[in-house]
C-alpha cells in the first residue's frame, strides 16, 4: 500500500540570532525582535517558477539561516539548517529524555500523530564540528513548502550532550549533502529523494545569501534551478572532487567543502595564523581571534580564485560582530 503526503500551503525559510555548529554561543537572546515577528507573520510564501522552487530567507547578522518545514500527516512544523555539509535529516524526537536540555526547548516529532509514519527503529549518530545527535530513524513525508517528500527516513534525535544545541533557534538540520556509503546508516539524502520521485525538473540547488539584513530578500534556497536574478554574467563552474562531499578545488592547490552549514571560514591552521597575523587580530582561543572594530574599514580585500575567476572578500564577508568586537 503507498502512503501519499497531503498537500498544504507553502511554508518561508526564516532566519534569527545568527549561532551555527561552528559557533560559539554568546549572548543569545530568546525573544523575538518585533522585526522577526512581523516577518513571521508576513513573510512572502514559497513559490514556484518556471520549475523553480524557491522559499526565501531572512537575515540576522550574517551567522544563521534556517527554514520551516514539516513532517507528518497532519504536518508537525520544524526549524532546520539546510547544510551542504552533511546528508542527514534529523529532528528532535518526543522520546527524548526529559534531562535533554536542547530536546526539551525545541519542537519535537511525535510519530503517533501522524498517519504516514512508518517506523525503522535503525539507531542513528552523527557528529558535527561542536556537536553530537544521536537517535534512530524513521521515516514520514516531508513538506518543504509545496514540496511534498514521501517516505523520507530522517533521525528522531534522543539525545543532545553538552550545550551546543540548547541556544538555537532551529530544531534540526536538514543534509543537503551525498549519501554517505561508508556509513552503516544510510538514508537517502532529502534532496535525491526530490529527484527520485521526479518532484524537480532539474537535478539542481542553489543557495542565495545576502548579507544585507535590511534588504527585503536577505536570501534564497532554490530546488530544480537556479534564479538568473542573483547573479550577472556567465556562472563560474567547478568539479566536484569528492564523491561524500561538495568538495573543489581552490586555485594554488587547495580544495574546499562548501558548506551552509556554517558562518566561518576553516582552513590549513599555518595559512590562517598567517592571514590572522596580517590583519592584526589577536587570538582569543585556538580557533578564533578578534580585531579593533574601528579597524574594520582599513583590512585589506582577501582574494580567493576557483577555475581562474576571482572571489574577493571584503572586511564585511570574512568578519563577523560579537559583543561589539569582530571575529
Amino acid at each position: 500500500m503507498n502512503l501519499f503526503c497531503d498537500n498544504f500551503i507553502g511554508i518561508q525559510l526564516h532566519s534569527s540570532l545568527h549561532l551555527n555548529l561552528s559557533y560559539p554561543v554568546l549572548n543569545h537572546q530568546w525573544n523575538l525582535s518585533i522585526k522577526q515577528l512581523k516577518n513571521k507573520w508576513f513573510q512572502r510564501l514559497v513559490s514556484s517558477k518556471n520549475g523553480i522552487y524557491t522559499e526565501y530567507l531572512e537575515n540576522y547578522q550574517n551567522i544563521e539561516y534556517y527554514g520551516e518545514i514539516s513532517i507528518g500527516t497532519p504536518p508537525q512544523t520544524f526549524y532546520v539548517i539546510f547544510d551542504t555539509g552533511s546528508p542527514y535529516l534529523w529532528i528532535p524526537s518526543k522520546m527524548c529524555d526529559s534531562s535533554d536540555l536542547a530536546c526539551q526547548v525545541h519542537h519535537k516529532y511525535d510519530s503517533s500523530k501522524s498517519s504516514t509514519y512508518k517506523p525503522n527503529g535503525e539507531l542513528f549518530y552523527v557528529q558535527y564540528g561542536t556537536g553530537i545527535a544521536s537517535g534512530f530513524l524513521s521515516s514520514d513525508c516531508v513538506h518543504i513548502g509545496s514540496l511534498n517528500i514521501v517516505d523520507q527516513t530522517f533521525g528522531e534525535v534522543t539525545h543532545q550532550p553538552g550545550q551546543v544545541f540548547i541556544n538555537f533557534h532551529f530544531d534540526g538540520i536538514m543534509g543537503m549533502g551525498f549519501q554517505q556509503r561508508s556509513q552503516n546508516s544510510n538514508p537517502t539524502p532529502i534532496f535525491l529523494n526530490m529527484i527520485e520521485q521526479r518532484l524537480v525538473d532539474k537535478p539542481v540547488f542553489a543557495v542565495y545569501l545576502n548579507l544585507n539584513e535590511d534588504k527585503t530578500t536577505s536570501g534564497e534556497i532554490m530546488f530544480g534551478g537556479i534564479d538568473d536574478r542573483y547573479y550577472t554574467g556567465d556562472l563560474t563552474y567547478s568539479d566536484v572532487v569528492s564523491e561524500e562531499y561538495w568538495m573543489i578545488k581552490i586555485d594554488g592547490g587547495s580544495t574546499a567543502l562548501i558548506d551552509t552549514g556554517t558562518a566561518l571560514i576553516s582552513g590549513p591552521t599555518e595559512k590562517i595564523n598567517n592571514i590572522n597575523k596580517y590583519l592584526g587580530s589577536i587570538q582569543v582561543s585556538n580557533n578564533e581571534y578578534i580585531v579593533d572594530c574601528n579597524k574594520i574599514h582599513k583590512l585589506p580585500i582577501i582574494e580567493i580564485k576557483i577555475n581562474g575567476k576571482p572571489i574577493q572578500l571584503k572586511a564585511d564577508d570574512y568578519i563577523v560582530e560579537v559583543r561589539k568586537h569582530y571575529l
